[in-house]
């Protein structure tokens, strides 16, 4: 019998193989070779770029004047603007192409650790925490989403929300409260605000599944207990989500996916049913755009083939109430990742569900459900020194069948339409850098390619992992089930994760940015160098260039509506600023200085031989005030103007929102407050509540 384990020694020597995994199984990002690619630099660097260049230049971070003519960037809910994390490595070390590279590694062993704390909580032995933390760490979903930064932070805290909540509900005193609410800010404040939305009702059913089972034990002082346990956990996150709140409170009403999306936009890059062919093929599904009709990043839902032995055990076994529980949730969230008539009917009927873009999003929750069943099942089965039962023999014997089937399949669909690497391989030796020869086959390899390669793999693998798991060869599971998943991440990462570029080839373009907050030059904004070259690198060089306006939208999550018509306008052909400075005076003869700035304000020295107004190509928006509380008017469709009298004025504009930064001080306390409890104070404990 298998020992259970806590934290100890053995426990950190599992997270230690976690980060080895981690770095071998990641290894183009974690050596510094390859770069992350698309949304990655182009989407969610910027703002945190913004931020630390904010604050190494002494400024609080308010107002982002860089994206689109400026907006608050306390209000993005994409950039992690709430994240401790981001600030710490804002006001430490900085962001640039390196760190921003190992946070995103960070957030992937993170969310390894956070699956081996859940294991844990249900008693699980190290050998079964461990290989449900590398599935959940190399599933699919990791895979996929590199370039989403904020969905992969999401998943990482995931599984620490649902550890400190059972431990709550097991046993409440005020330090598990407090622990499990920095627990669900990190969440919250980290991760995509389609995640918040799904989690939402996940954690809704789960307390009322909870709740269920407390009435059974015809205890009176228990319901009561658990309704305290929720009652404070839910207090402790909203005053620690204060500033959150309020900022994000403050920008919905401005901005333009503030209102719910019509439902054909809603539907978009699902995880399709013909998707779930990765859980066993993953890397089949990097090809063949017209089968899957969605996004190559939402295919993948590999969780390795222990786990999904595993879960098929689970479902002939006789299942406890949590693993139904757990079954059930994931089958709802697979169905409402698939789109279609599904995702449909939650649109009308499930409130905010309307405001999730891409259903794919809502697969994580399917992934670690699914995880967790079959790590039941294989917890049961590890806890018996007998060989294989008839079941899983079964399985095994069917999933090595599909091997071969897939196979021949691929080989013959080769040989019929010609279409496979291998009749241009010629072509391969003629590029000399490994870059190229990588990009020539991500370019050139099949679906049929694809689909016969991996069904070799995967039947070599299928026959080790069946030898391994006999009583006398488990101490080599760990590294089979590691193996797989490093070797299918490995596959995957170059047509899902990495670009052509290295780390320091990227980091160079970044730094080409003048340090700090530098004074905005006033020239016209369509003589500003646009940087093309960098575009599809590292994004809009106007997000870098520390120079003011540009001449097209940036694609970025946060647009304001009076952005959205300003552009909607320039595309027309309507009159527009473009050819001026983005300060300039109505009377050409006059002049503007910009003396001081700091993102957040503007300090102009402006003379004018006659009566005349400034105009200020910023975003209009309610917090900005100049010369201390006077308020701008809006000019066009989306600037801001000022009047001022003949000869010499001095205009200082600056953006301000009180209520933020006092939310913000409540938040940044309450945290204080909650570490130091939690540092210092002995644990009060209510009595234990039954086991689950």
């Amino acid at each position: 019998m298998l020992k259970y384990e806590k934290i100890s020694k053995q426990s950190l020597s599992s997270l230690a193989i976690l980060a080895l995994v981690l770095v071998i199984a990641y290894l183009p990002i974690s050596s510094f070779l390859f770069a992350l690619k698309n949304d990655a630099f182009t989407g969610y660097f910027p703002p945190k770029f913004f931020m630390s260049e904010s604050i190494s230049s002494g400024h609080l971070p308010i107002w982002n004047p860089y994206i689109n003519y400026g907006f608050p960037q306390y209000g993005d809910m994409s950039s992690g603007y709430w994240n401790p994390i981001t600030w710490l490595i804002a006001s430490t070390v900085g962001y640039n192409a390196y760190s921003f590279t190992l946070e995103t590694l960070l957030y992937i062993f993170l969310s390894g650790v956070g699956m081996y704390t859940v294991c844990l909580h249900f008693r699980f032995c190290r050998t079964a925490c461990t290989v449900a933390a590398i599935s959940y760490m190399c599933s699919g979903y990791m895979v996929g989403h590199l370039q989403h930064f904020n969905w992969l932070s999401g998943a990482a805290f995931f599984p620490f929300c649902i550890a400190t909540y059972l431990r709550c509900i097991k046993k409440f005193n005020i330090k598990n409260i407090l622990i499990s609410a920095i627990a669900f800010y990190f969440f919250i404040s980290a991760s995509h605000p389609g995640l918040s939305i799904a989690a939402f009702y996940f954690f809704f059913s789960f307390a009322i599944f909870n709740f269920l089972k407390v009435k059974t034990w015809n205890s009176k002082s228990n319901v009561i207990e658990q309704l305290k346990v929720h009652c404070f956990l839910v207090g402790s996150i909203l005053l620690l989500s204060m500033g959150l709140i309020v900022g994000y409170l403050d920008i919905i009403p401005n901005f333009v996916r503030g209102e719910k999306i019509g439902l054909a936009s809603t539907l978009l890059d699902p995880t399709s049913f013909k998707s779930w062919l990765s859980v066993l093929f993953p890397f089949a599904t990097t090809k063949n755009n017209a089968l899957f009709q969605t996004d190559i990043s939402m295919r993948n839902t590999y969780i390795g083939i222990t786990m999904l032995a595993f879960f098929f055990h689970a479902l002939v076994q006789q299942k406890n109430r949590t693993q139904k529980f757990f079954l059930i949730t994931g089958i709802f969230f697979m169905l409402l990742s698939s789109g279609g008539i599904f995702k449909t009917l939650a649109y009308h009927t499930l409130p905010y569900i309307g405001y999730v873009r891409l259903n794919g999003e809502f697969l994580i929750f399917s992934i670690f459900c699914f995880i967790l069943f079959g790590a039941f099942s294989f917890q049961q089965f590890l806890k018996v020194d007998q060989p294989l039962a008839r079941t899983l023999k079964i399985i095994f014997s069917t999933l090595k069948l599909l091997c071969i089937g897939s196979f021949l399949f691929a080989l013959i669909m080769i040989l019929v339409t010609k279409n496979s690497l291998m009749y241009n391989l010629s072509a391969l030796f003629v590029t000399a850098e490994l870059t190229s020869k990588l990009k020539f086959l991500i370019d050139n390899v099949s679906f049929f390619d694809a689909l016969l390669f991996q069904s070799i793999t995967q039947f070599i693998f299928c026959v080790l992992l069946q030898k391994v798991l006999h009583p006398q060869r488990r101490k080599y599971l760990v590294y089979i089930v590691a193996a797989d998943l490093i070797f299918a991440t490995l596959l995957n990462i170059p047509f899902t994760g990495t670009g052509q570029l290295s780390v320091k080839q990227v980091n160079n373009l970044i730094q080409q940015s003048p340090k700090g907050l530098t004074i905005p030059s006033l020239i016209p904004i369509d003589s500003l160098d646009p940087r093309n070259d960098v575009k599809k690198i590292i994004g809009a060089w106007s997000m870098y260039s520390k120079d003011l306006g540009t001449v097209e939208q940036v694609a970025y999550p946060i647009a304001l509506k009076n952005e959205a018509a300003y552009f909607a306008a320039l595309q027309n052909g309507d009159s527009n600023w473009i050819n001026r400075p983005f300060a300039f005076l109505a009377n050409p003869n006059g002049r503007i200085e910009l003396k001081k700035f700091t993102g957040n304000s503007f300090d102009f020295s402006v003379r004018s031989p006659s009566d005349d107004t400034v105009f200020i190509q910023q975003n209009f928006y309610a917090h900005w005030k100049y010369n201390n509380d006077s308020i701008p008017y809006k000019a066009g469709k989306s600037f801001m103007a000022i009047p001022i009298k003949k000869g010499q004025s001095e205009i200082y504009l600056s953006f301000n929102n009180p209520s933020v930064k006092w939310a913000m001080l409540i938040s940044l306390l309450a945290f204080i407050i909650y570490l130091f409890i939690i540092i210092f104070f002995p644990k009060r404990s209510s009595p234990s509540l039954p086991p689950q």
